[in-house]
């Protein structure tokens, strides 16, 4: 008895080291490639060797990822084994505020714990190399609910906390701040009847996650980046929308509609019997829920799917957790079932986290600045025939550009930057678009151009680029994958 009164004591000290071996059993074991994870860590890495985001690397999302990472860099050293650490306390963070959610929303400890093993369970293959800024956003998202539900401050205070919070959504990604303000004042409006107490609320959350923000500007301001980081940040957002549209799984977002109406109705039938403090939960968690869809906008793909579920997933469990579970199966034997479930669980993580991590240890590529990383030998291969083939071109005066995402793959190692043209993604090459690019391409001298042989189908890579460089250079070789051009 006394040791389970210690557990339930220091819960939050036990469920962190659980969830550090549920994410570090997914996070290390993960073969590197050109991938989102790639275009992360070269865009960090470029910062720690002098070349400044937004002005010299075209990042589309506001910058905290990129600070806290380039600041990771700095003090543990700048390679992927670091980068990992780095997105696996990401992912602690944002699973333990889930927690905190629960504990929040007044779900038992050992419910709340066997609800966050079983999202983690369902999302183990999501923690695979994308610790990004989808993850401090969740995590600030789900922080500023905790303080709606708990009303723990003053007013004022609370208020000072949600502007703050708003400015890290903001931080974390832009667009996400603008949905969190409108769930913010739609969930005030309709759940306050003093009129004056809930604008006087909403202007000093307004007014304070503006002040910040017109620090942060003036920062860049000062630093002549003002300019470059609205033109990544928001200019660009339009050709992004338009040409990045896909609604593969739009289905899932209509049926969390549906669900997510349903339970505000659910919460507003007086039958039911919920206390009036769960009414209020299930109205803040639907009404965030749905602001949080508007992430996977206007990528319908599995990963945004994943990402806005999350919300609605908790929401699901929470009202199954006090429509049935509280009420209906509490007891012993079901006591017993969770405790079974929880260990079972925390048993397949544990032995995944040793296999993962002892071949991980293993198999980690041990040359910088991909110290930490996992490669299949082909790629070690394509890495050093790249960067030979570059180096010798350089040195007869040529400078070599890579039109194509696998091009940070060879800059890292080349400590070269091309800025825009090493990922030429539609929506992250600013205002000018492909339009600019091309015009770089035509003014530049004793320049290669290389496109990959076959055309990109599964990321967003310009096809305009690619179609003015084949039919306006001239081929003159190729090389590993690529088609060189002059």
């Amino acid at each position: 008895m006394k040791l389970i009164e210690k557990i339930k004591k220091h819960d939050n000290i036990i469920v962190l080291l659980i969830i550090t071996i549920v994410v570090s059993a997914m996070t290390f074991w993960v073969l590197a490639f050109a991938n989102d994870e790639l275009w992360a860590f070269s865009s960090i890495y470029k910062m720690v060797n002098g070349y400044t985001i937004y002005k010299d690397i075209n990042v589309i999302i506001t910058p905290l990822f990129y600070y806290v990472g380039e600041i990771f860099f700095r003090l543990f050293g700048s390679n992927y084994l670091v980068f990992r650490v780095y997105q696996t306390l990401i992912f602690i963070f944002m699973w333990f505020s889930v927690y905190q959610l629960f504990k929040a929303l007044k779900v038992k400890k050992i419910n709340s714990l066997l609800y966050l093993l079983g999202i983690m369970f369902v999302y183990r293959y999501v923690m695979a190399g994308s610790g990004f800024y989808n993850t401090y956003m969740v995590a600030f998202y789900i922080i500023g609910i905790i303080l709606l539900i708990k009303e723990k401050f003053k007013p004022k205070t609370n208020a000072i906390l949600q502007g703050i919070i708003i400015f890290l959504i903001f931080m974390s990604k832009q667009n996400m701040a603008v949905y969190y303000i409108i769930a913010n004042i739609v969930y005030k409006i309709i759940s306050n009847k003093n009129t004056k107490e809930t604008i006087k609320s909403i202007f000093i959350e307004l007014l304070t996650s503006f002040i910040l923000l017109i620090i942060f500007l003036f920062t860049l301001y000062l630093n002549n980046n003002l300019y470059d980081f609205i033109n990544y940040t928001i200019l660009g957002i339009g050709e992004f929308a338009e040409e990045n549209t896909t609604s593969s799984y739009i289905y899932i977002v209509a049926i969390q509609v549906v669900l997510l109406i349903a339970y505000m109705i659910l919460a507003g039938i007086k039958k039911i019997p919920f206390e009036n403090n769960i009414r209020k939960n299930i109205k803040i968690l639907c009404i965030f829920s749905l602001s949080m869809i508007f992430f996977a906008y206007p990528i319908f793909n599995m990963y945004h799917m994943y990402i806005e579920a999350i919300l609605t997933i908790v929401t699901t469990l929470y009202i199954i957790d006090k429509l049935i579970i509280e009420t209906l199966l509490e007891n012993k034997i079901v006591d017993i079932i969770k405790k079974v479930v929880i260990a079972i669980i925390c048993i397949y993580f544990v032995c995944i986290c040793v296999i993962n991590n002892v071949n991980y240890i293993q198999c980690i590529y041990k040359k910088e600045p991909y110290f930490g990383a996992v490669f299949k030998e082909e790629t070690v291969d394509e890495i050093n025939e790249m960067v030979e083939y570059i180096k010798e071109e350089n040195s007869k005066g040529y400078e070599v550009k890579i039109l194509s995402y696998y091009s940070n793959l060879y800059m890292n190692v080349l400590n070269k930057n091309n800025g825009v043209m090493d990922l030429i993604f539609n929506g992250n090459m600013g205002k000018d678009g492909a339009e600019g690019v091309i015009k770089q391409i035509e003014s530049s001298k004793n320049t290669k151009y290389l496109i990959t042989k076959e055309e990109d189908n599964v990321y967003q890579e310009s096809k305009k680029i690619r179609e003015y460089v084949s039919n306006n250079l001239t081929q003159i070789g190729e090389i590993s994958r690529f088609l060189i051009f002059e």
